[in-house]
């Protein structure tokens, strides 16, 4: 966790952004399991239907549940390399640059909204003992 300094902090009160190196060439388990393939329509990877690898972060949500503010979520590569562990030369985007217009970072905007869990209950059966 980063805090607006930038900074690594370990108070999640504190902190602005999460990074992690968890998809990287150094976390691999299995050599190339990490490497994001390039398009191939022969394997089915095309612009439409690209390539990717999923980080999964839960979050807790603190805003007031009668906000009617959008949450933003912010997803960034900030390193590529090939599968030898060299920098890559990305003609559409550049890594950890904040350009909200380039491929390597994703947007979600998430609204908030009231719901009440109710539980109810029916009896639809008695049986009676004695």
């Amino acid at each position: 966790m980063i805090d607006k300094d930038g900074n690594e902090t370990g108070d999640v009160t504190k902190a602005v952004k999460v990074t992690t190196d968890y998809l990287s060439k150094a976390q691999e388990k299995t050599e190339g399991s990490n490497l994001i393939n390039a398009f191939n329509k022969q394997l089915g990877i095309t612009n439409s239907n690209p390539d990717y690898k999923d980080i999964k972060i839960a979050f807790k949500v603190i805003e007031p549940n009668t906000s009617n503010r959008i949450l933003t979520n912010i997803a960034q590569i900030s390193d590529d390399s090939d599968e030898y562990g060299n920098p890559v030369d990305d003609v559409d985007s550049t890594p950890g640059n904040n350009v909200l217009t380039e491929d390597d970072i994703d947007i979600e905007h998430v609204k908030l909204a009231y719901f009440d869990l109710a539980l109810r209950k029916f009896i639809t059966a008695v049986n009676k003992k004695m």
